[in-house]
């Protein structure tokens, strides 16, 4: 303002004066900090709602570098020497994993020693054995449960699940274990080719739940002037049996066992045979005409563990490479078989 010709200046001071801006680096180190404990959290949680095997694959995932060396560490001067002692575990198969990749290869010894463990255990108590395959299956059917999308290890119903394992844990030998045999069904016997053809066809109705879309094996049930047979076949994606053993796989134990259920309906004798294709094989234990005969064998274990009287099963037979299904082909998969007959009485 003007006063007299002279300006005055006037200056207003607020008591409140902002401080000066610093601009937004705090904001920054503060979603830095966010997201490291997010991340934390996170593994914390994979940690607690996963196994091993899924957390090795993710590991994995997000650094393919080798991790860990899955060859046994040197412990002292013998090593070298079972090393070169020790023998090739290489055999069919036995080199690859799952999809044809090779797997980390074991100590030196180590798989021809557990396989023939394996095999001599499965031969001196098959009902066991069979029991322990089964457990082994419902175990990793829940943990691949547990495992699959990586449930909230915090939810209530995880919680629940987890407090009741053990229990299921302590009860698997009964839960496998076949059921005690109620009063004995009627019996009814095909005494003619369309009898036959409708018990065949019940089979494999019986059993399409257990073949379902999944790998596993072929089945084929037909009338013949014998009875009704039953066919069960390997193919490329599905073994029924270990390579060069008589270990069957989980899903034709339950297979088995479906058809023991209609056979208990049926009267008349039970044979089981045994083939594989012309590929010549010896180890230890089997040869071609051995292996064939102790996978009848195993067969003939499976029927009974599902219920279906001893007595009824006539012969175990085991014919090697000599009866191949695919006379064209010896290597053809379907010659690796398992034959179920159902003998038919005559009228």
């Amino acid at each position: 303002m003007s006063d007299g010709g002279n300006d005055i200046l006037i200056i207003k001071r607020h008591g409140g004066h902002e401080e000066e801006h610093h601009g937004g680096a705090w904001k920054i180190a503060f979603a830095d900090f966010m997201t490291a404990m997010m991340a934390f959290f996170l593994v914390l949680w994979i940690v607690n709602s996963t196994n091993k095997e899924t957390r090795t694959v993710i590991a994995r995932y997000f650094n393919p570098v080798k991790l860990e060396d899955l060859s046994r560490s040197k412990k002292g001067i013998r090593d070298d020497k079972e090393k070169n002692v020790a023998g090739d575990a290489s055999g069919p198969g036995s080199d690859k994993g799952e999809g044809g990749t090779a797997a980390p290869a074991p100590p030196p010894g180590t798989a021809q020693r557990n396989a023939a463990e394996s095999e001599a255990a499965l031969i001196a108590n098959p009902s066991e054995s069979l029991d322990a395959i089964v457990a082994r299956d419902e175990k990793a059917k829940r943990e691949n449960a547990r495992a699959d999308g990586f449930a909230n290890p915090f939810a209530p119903s995880r919680q629940e699940a987890s407090r009741q394992e053990p229990s299921r844990e302590a009860s698997s030998a009964q839960t496998i274990a076949p059921s005690a045999p109620s009063a004995p069904a009627e019996r009814t016997q095909p005494t003619s080719k369309s009898a036959a053809e409708k018990l065949a066809n019940d089979i494999m109705n019986a059993t399409r739940s257990e073949r379902g879309e999944h790998s596993g094996p072929h089945i084929q049930a037909q009338a013949t002037s014998e009875g009704v047979l039953i066919s069960l076949m390997d193919d490329a994606a599905f073994s029924m049996f270990a390579i060069g053993s008589a270990q069957p796989d989980a899903k034709v134990i339950a297979l088995v066992g479906k058809i023991a259920e209609k056979l208990k309906t049926q009267s008349g004798a039970v044979v089981v045979r045994g083939h594989t294709d012309a590929r010549p094989f010896r180890s230890p234990h089997y040869d071609n005409w051995r292996l064939s005969s102790m996978r009848a064998q195993m067969v003939f274990y499976m029927l009974t563990r599902a219920g279906l009287d001893e007595a009824r099963i006539e012969r175990v037979e085991g014919y090697g490479a000599r009866k191949p299904r695919n006379v064209g082909d010896p290597f053809a998969a379907e010659n690796r078989r398992i034959e179920i007959l159902l003998r038919m009485e005559k009228p």
